[in-house]
């Protein structure tokens, strides 16, 4: 169902042929691409560019690029996009970037640690978060054919995908967005774009199989009723050649109807695999576009004492959903309430530090 090298390729041309160039696919992963003049300046002064989506393909094809994630090409072809909605940035309105004064309660329900008093904050001070929203259209092909746009928020910082992040989406798509940024603050690190497009393949791969397995179940009443029609059609004509052939006293005959048969057995097997085929799901999963949200939001630096030591912790506060987000578990990564500190290091209650 996935191909990195093709939504990267549909992604490609679809943005330079929105742009007036001519693209024309001479092979596996291989395209040609003629620009108009206006491109010039964007493509190093070029008219003509030969681009590779598979890396083979690039080694074996002279005076050819390869594109993938990171390439000078493709972030020129991204610079294109955002100038046409295919890539669109969106600067989220907070209209609060204070704390609550609950906060401190909000904490204590957030992150605890085994054997140690609860969470201290220290002091806070606002980042910027960034979030993708990549859209993917997928498109079902069966007996119909039919179109899906899934969309699949990415938390950059974390890059946390999971249905907790999913729920922050309606807030960011409801918020008028700013043309220009409201705070002009640090901006918290970010996981490269190949991880966060990684990453969604993963969140939205579920969601398109539930579609496959919903539209199979609803065509399961008509598949059974032209393989059973069928069935019926070639057991009929199976039952009267037989009949045939054993009232022929006729050599000839009994040859002739003997390969009718053999010939009906065969017809059989390849019209019922026919119609199975004819109601097999398949489905091409593309990446269609990016919003790109910016979010400012409060990092907030707590104090944690285990006996008698001292040690620092990191949570974050989110102004949109006015919550104090779930904490990542530094050891595996898992998003947990409650940790423990063993031998200086802080892990999962369960003790994930161990592995």
């Amino acid at each position: 169902m996935w191909n990195n090298a093709y939504s990267v390729q549909n992604f490609v041309t679809r943005t330079l042929e929105s742009h007036g160039a001519m693209v024309e696919q001479t092979g596996f992963a291989l395209v040609e691409v003629l620009l108009p003049e206006d491109l010039g300046e964007v493509f190093d002064g070029r008219s003509f560019l030969r681009l590779a989506f598979d890396y083979e393909v690039a080694e074996e094809t002279e005076d050819c690029q390869f594109v993938t994630f990171g390439s000078y090409l493709l972030d020129a072809v991204t610079g294109l996009a955002l100038s046409t909605g295919r890539v669109v940035q969106c600067y989220v309105p907070v209209p609060n970037l204070e704390l609550p004064t609950k906060a401190a309660e909000q904490i204590g329900q957030t992150v605890s640690f085994i054997k140690c008093k609860p969470p201290r904050l220290k002091k806070n001070y606002p980042l910027e978060f960034i979030y993708y929203q990549l859209n993917f259209r997928c498109v079902f092909r069966y007996d119909e054919k039919r179109e899906e746009l899934y969309s699949v928020l990415v938390d950059m910082h974390t890059g946390r995908q999971d249905s907790e992040v999913q729920k922050l989406l309606p807030l960011l798509q409801k918020a008028i967005p700013l043309e220009k940024r409201e705070h002009i603050l640090p901006q918290a690190p970010v996981i490269t774009m190949e991880d966060a497009y990684n990453r969604a393949c993963m969140a939205v791969g579920p969601m398109v199989r539930m579609k496959m397995e919903e539209i199979e179940g609803g065509q399961a009443g008509l598949r059974e009723k032209e393989l059973s029609k069928a069935t019926r059609y070639y057991d009929r004509t199976y039952e009267e050649l037989r009949r045939k052939l054993f009232r022929s006293r006729d050599l000839e005959r009994q040859k002739r109807f003997k390969q009718q048969i053999a010939a009906t057995e065969s017809d059989r097997e390849r019209r019922l695999h026919d119609i199975r085929e004819k109601f097999v799901v398949e489905a091409e999963v593309t990446l269609d576009s990016i919003v790109i949200y910016h979010l400012p939001k409060l990092n907030l630096e707590l104090e944690v004492q285990q006996r008698e030591e001292l040690f620092p912790f990191e949570v974050v506060f989110n102004p949109l959903s006015r919550e104090v987000e779930r904490s990542l578990c530094p050891s595996c990564g898992k998003p947990v309430m409650q940790l423990a500190r063993t031998g200086g290091n802080i892990h999962c209650s369960e003790g994930c530090a161990k592995c």
